[in-house]
This record gives C-alpha cells, structure tokens and sequence, in this order.
C-alpha cells in the first residue's frame, strides 16, 4: 500500500474585512477629492460682500480648507454668514455608489456661477458665467482618477490560506 504525505494550502478571501477596507478607502478619497474640488471653486468665486464665497464656508471647515473672504461691502442681509446659512453639503453612500453633493440657496451664486450677468444694469468685479462648479468637478474627477486605484487596499493583503496535512 502506498501513502501520500504533504500539505495541501488553500487561499481564502476575508471579503468582510477587505470590503470594510475598500469601503474606508473610497470614503476617504472621496472627502481628499472634495478638498481638491474646494480648492478649485473658491478662487473662480469673487468676493463683494462675502455671501457666495461665504456658502463654501461649511463645507471648508468639515474639510478644513480655508475659505478667505474679506468683503469689500457690508450690506444687510449679505456676508459670509447669510452664504453659510444659506448652503449644505453630504457625503453619502446609497448601496454600492458614495456620492458627494454641495448645494447654495444664494441665489446670485447660481445665477453668476451659470449665466451671463446683463450688462448693464450690472457691472460685476468679474465677468460671468464663473464656472466655479465646473471647474471643481474638473478637479474632483482629476484626483479620483489619478489616485483611487493607488489607494485602495490590495486584495492579496486579505487573502489567508488554510493548509491541510494530508497522510
């Protein structure tokens, strides 16, 4: 009679905890992306009394960019903290899709950030249409596509073998 001794390994994936990894790691690129997404939003919106670059200002201090402002009017009713009041952000995960929204109700933001203002009655510090939301998800898309891959855990850190001694 012949007997075979050895062992035998088999890989086994820890889906659970590589999918938890995978999870934190997209979650964390996307909040590095909304930074980057900031960044190139604040200078393209021009400060007069404060109140578009002021609705930035939430979202700034969850991602702890600053957001300079020094208006150069007061004006009841406007300012950073009117924009502030005045915007929200998320960051959420609805099944398998993590989505980052920014919203204002300033509504000068919308319509300079959009359209062309008329000229006159008119006569804007800066010309319009800012394309401040265009340029940040140009920014936004730059960073995920240059770094996501890179920072996303890798698979065969997760993958543990079982062995069998056969014999």
């Amino acid at each position: 009679m012949l007997k075979f001794r050895g062992r035998i390994s088999f890989p086994k994936l820890d889906a659970a905890k590589y999918t938890q990894a995978l999870e934190d790691a997209v979650e964390t690129q996307m909040r590095q992306a909304a930074r980057e997404w900031l960044r190139a939003v604040v200078p393209k919106v021009p400060v007069w009394a404060g109140t578009s670059r002021g609705s930035l200002q939430p979202l700034g201090r969850f991602l702890r960019v600053a957001i300079p402002i020094n208006p150069l009017v007061q004006r009841k009713g406007a300012g950073p903290n009117v924009g502030a009041s005045k915007s929200s952000f998320k960051f959420e995960r609805i099944g398998r899709r993590f989505i980052f929204s920014v919203s204002t109700g300033v509504d000068h933001f919308i319509q300079n950030n959009f359209y062309e203002a008329p000229n006159p009655p008119f006569h804007l510090k800066e010309p319009t249409p800012w394309k401040a939301f265009e340029a940040g998800e140009e920014a936004y898309l730059k960073y995920i596509k240059e770094n996501l891959t890179k920072k996303i855990p890798k698979i065969k850190n997760f993958i543990r073998y079982k062995t069998i001694v056969v014999g």
